[in-house]
Order: C-alpha cells, then structure tokens, then sequence
C-alpha cells in the first residue's frame, strides 16, 4: 500500500512539470521570433542605404554626361571658324570628299533614326508597342497587357543577351537579343493595373542605348539628355576631377588610351569615406576610363 501512495504523489505533479515545459517552449519560441523581428530591421536597413548610394551613383553618372556636353559645346566655341570656300563647284570630286564637314557626317548617321522620348527611349521592344526609357546605368520598359490574361501564366526570361516575353504555352510577345549585355541577375519585373514593368542594368555604364532588341528602330542618342542632378553639391575640387575625366573618356572614345591617373583612385577613396558600410576591397581603376 506504501508504494501505491507514492506512485499517486508523483500522478498529482505531472500536470505541473508539463506546464513548465510548455512556459519554456513559449519563451524560446518568443526569442526566436524576436530574433527574427531583429534581422528583418536590419534587412531593411541595409535595402534603405543601398538604395540611397545608387541614387547618389546615378546623380553623379547625370552630372558628369551633363559636363561633358558643356565640355564639348565649350570646345566648339573655341573652335577655329570654318574657311569659306567662295565656288566650290570648281574643287575636284576628291577634295570636296575631304572638305566634307563633321556635321555632314553626323548628319548623314541620324538619318532614319527616331528621335527620342522625354526619357531618352523609344515606343518600341521586338517589334511590340512597348514604352521603355533609360539612363546611363538603367532600362526600364512598360507593356500594356492584354485584358483577361492571367499574370500567373506570364514570364519574362531575362540573361546578358537576350529577352523573352509572354505567356506560357504561347507564341512569346516580345523577344531577341539585346542591343548590349546587362546584368541579368539584377533584372526585376512587376505587374501594375495591367501595366509589365521590367527593370534591368546595363553592363557597360556610361552608354546610351539607341534600341532594347536588335531590329527595333533606332533612336538618335545625340539627342538623349542627362536628367536634372545636383551639381552644385559636390565639391569643386571633385567636379574639377569630374571634368578631367570627361575630357580623358572623349580622348578615349577617339581611340586615345591614356595611363590611370591617379587622382581618380583619390575620388574612389573619398566615395569609400563616405561609405564605409559598402566593401571597396575589389575595386579597381580601369586604364583610360
């Protein structure tokens, strides 16, 4: 009877240990969530800072476009004038070949090219009526999507060269190679009140693109302009570098390389100064850029 009684005794505390686990657990499952909470913030955080920095970037990219047209606008005010030549129907068929001006030149490369957007794209994409727009860095394009199609069957196949467009078990609405590689792991797409917004990064920087898909009409990139950007924030000396080194890429796109200067790794390690959450260890100064 004695071994009964005990065997009651340790009946009557088995509810109260199983509530001191279930209290434990509870707490545990609270830490985690809150650690959880914690790496979210953090998460965000860190979304928010990135995005600022590229502002900052593609304001920059603006500025120095910006300074290279008054750059060249400058150099064609200095510019010697133009000898008139009084008859020149009287210049052999050669010589008057060679006398030919710039302008004829560029003249002659704009023809048949359509003039840009406001900002600086075109009204077509493989061939389907489709805005897109640009900067120096990115590419965005907006489709109308045909009413009743639904968004889950949609797809848009993104690599360095190519672009594809459409709905599943159907004929693609759009595709083609690219008019220049982009960064394909950076591409995003996203449907708005039927409206398919892609966007994507170029690979090569400092570029304006006269088309999306090779094919498409080509718009005349003379024509494109740098959007509004705040210049006078920077500091002179930095936007006297920035002259510098637009002189240096005009030289370059002439086929004129030029050694690195070294002033450009000082403006590197002043945007590192100024950003020291972003890790610069692989940076490297190309030669003649």
């Amino acid at each position: 009877r004695g071994g009964g009684a005990i065997e009651d005794l340790a009946d009557d505390f088995d509810p109260i240990l199983h509530e001191d686990s279930l209290k434990k657990k509870r707490e545990e499952s609270r830490l985690r969530l809150k650690t959880v909470e914690q790496k979210k913030e953090r998460i965000k955080a860190l979304r928010s800072t990135v995005m600022s920095i590229q502002q900052e970037i593609r304001e920059i990219e603006n500025t120095i476009i910006r300074l290279q047209k008054e750059e060249q606008e400058a150099q064609k005010k200095d510019a010697p004038p133009t000898t008139v030549v009084e008859n020149p129907n009287k210049l052999p068929a050669s010589r008057k070949k060679i006398d030919k001006t710039e302008a004829e030149d560029e003249n002659e490369k704009d023809n048949g090219k359509v003039k840009p957007n406001i900002e600086n794209g075109g009204a077509v994409v493989g061939g389907y009526p489709a805005k897109w727009t640009q900067t120096v860095t990115e590419l965005e394009i907006f489709v109308d999507l045909p009413p009743h199609k639904s968004v889950r069957s949609l797809y848009v196949d993104s690599t360095p060269y190519k672009l594809k467009i459409g709905y599943k078990d159907e004929e693609a609405m759009i595709e083609g190679d690219l008019f220049e590689p982009v960064k394909s792991a950076e591409t995003f797409w996203n449907v708005d009140e039927g409206i398919l917004h892609v966007q994507m990064v170029k690979l090569h920087g400092m570029r304006w693109w006269s088309r999306i898909l090779d094919g498409d009409p080509s718009i005349n990139t003379r024509m494109c302009e740098p959007g509004e950007s705040r210049a006078d924030d920077l500091d002179p000396s930095l936007r006297s570098e920035v002259d510098k080194m637009l002189w240096k890429q005009k030289q370059k796109e002439k086929g004129i390389t030029e050694p690195v200067d070294e002033k450009k790794k000082k403006i590197l390690e002043e945007f590192q100064q100024k950003h020291p959450e972003m890790d610069f260890s692989k940076a490297t100064m190309a030669p003649g850029s």
